[in-house]
């Protein structure tokens, strides 16, 4: 069996070739949680802007119907799309979770 000197150690070469292969597997153990990490906070970070989003149509659908009583038919437009948008954004935030559960 021929020895490989590692940092002042002998090594079978057997044992080298098994330290390779572990370093490649963690490495690429790590390289997927990491992607998987950035795709959570994206996802999340998407969920919480269509939030937003949703919060701000509502508002003006809160303004359209408290002071522009004649204008309930574009009130109940923005109270509809911001209702929609909140759905999408329950939807991201499911979808994100369940990234991370993989």
């Amino acid at each position: 069996m021929v020895r490989k000197k590692e940092q002042g150690f002998e090594l079978p070469a057997m044992l080298g070739a098994f330290k390779d292969s572990l370093i490649r597997n963690v490495q690429r153990d790590l390289k997927d949680a990491f992607y998987k990490l950035e795709n959570q906070i994206f996802q999340t970070m998407l969920s919480l802007a269509v939030l937003v989003l949703a919060l701000v149509f509502l508002l003006i659908s809160l303004v359209f119907f408290m002071h522009y009583t004649l204008k309930l038919d574009l009130a109940a437009v923005f109270f509809i799309v911001g209702a929609l948008l909140v759905i999408a954004s329950i939807a991201l935030s499911n979808s994100a979770k369940k990234t991370l559960e993989r």
